[in-house]
């Protein structure tokens, strides 16, 4: 029960959400996205890196995996530009959130006997590292799913693209996992739904190969946590092995009732909402030419997750 912990899965799948309350224990120390290749730490230089277990010859990721674990990285700063005056001076003079919480995981994590922490990592584009990072570092891996339809709304929400040069760009992740998206990565002038539900079945698809060798990680639902987020935060807490408190009862209790659904000023993170209204969401921005062009391409990848009637507007 002191194994490390990995929350993954596609970014926009809740991740920071699930993060914040795992982080809750005082017996944890929290670390966030030091995988982003924008703010995460240096030598990161694609999104979703990939390092294959069973031939390790990445070493560069290797090596970056090292320098995180031991607490070496160096985290990359840039004030974004919606940053006002004082953040962006504040950011400059003493670093962003994710260096802070590096920072104090370092401190906390490295103290003796009961009173050192157990590492808890929150990162969606560490999902190609988590079969690595299990296998090699012995953490423990809990993966969030969020519904396709949902997972597209969100990202043109905050008008989020992605260029699949990230991929192809790693050899063995396209020839061990991906080789049959390549003729989709590689068409031009994809359509944000097209280029959305891409990305999502690229992303579960490496997860779903990695899944047939580690039966004891933990598959969330984004949809479940939304509509039964006590029951299920108890089940991924005695997972982890993490004690259940009446504070954090009352944490969850107010994230997640009786807030509005949409986020305040088109946040990327808003943890206070209204969780049942959040689960479906999408349906009623979405029109149904964009759910049947996912949907299409969800198909032939996966239908482990969302049946036909999830996707009935």
């Amino acid at each position: 029960m002191n194994k490390p912990i990995l929350i993954t899965g596609s970014h926009r799948s809740g991740t920071t959400f699930v993060g914040k309350i795992l982080s809750l224990p005082s017996s944890v120390a929290y670390v966030s996205e030091p995988f982003n290749k924008e703010s995460g730490v240096y030598g990161v230089n694609h999104w979703y890196p990939y390092i294959n277990s069973d031939n390790l010859n990445q070493l560069h990721y290797i090596n970056i995996v090292e320098k995180i674990l031991n607490f070496k990285g160096k985290h990359k700063n840039p004030p974004l530009n919606t940053d006002v005056y004082i953040k962006k001076v504040t950011k400059k003079l003493i670093g962003n959130k994710k260096m802070f919480y590096y920072r104090k995981a370092k401190l906390f994590s490295r103290l003796p006997g009961k009173i050192g922490k157990r590492l808890l990592i929150k990162d969606p584009l560490a999902a190609f590292l988590s079969d690595f990072l299990a296998q090699k570092h012995n953490f423990k891996v809990l993966v969030l799913v969020r519904h396709p339809c949902a997972f597209y709304v969100s990202l043109k929400r905050l008008g989020w693209r992605f260029n699949f040069k990230d991929f192809l760009e790693q050899d063995e992740l396209i020839e061990n996992h991906l080789k049959d998206f390549v003729y989709l990565m590689e068409k031009k002038n994809k359509s944000f739904e097209e280029e959305a539900g891409l990305l999502w079945c690229c992303i579960y698809k490496v997860l779903e190969d990695y899944r047939k060798e580690n039966p004891d990680w933990l598959f969330i639902k984004h949809e479940d946590i939304c509509m039964e987020p006590l029951k299920i935060f108890r089940k991924i807490f005695d997972w982890a092995g993490l004690e259940f408190s009446n504070r954090i009862e009352n944490k969850i209790r107010f994230f997640t009732e009786g807030r509005s659904v949409k986020a305040e000023n088109n946040k990327a993170h808003q943890l206070e909402r209204d969780s049942k209204g959040v689960a479906n969401y999408w349906k009623s921005i979405i029109s149904n030419d964009e759910v049947d062009t996912i949907k299409d391409l969800i198909f032939r990848a996966s239908t482990r997750y969302y049946r036909d009637n999830s996707w009935v507007l």
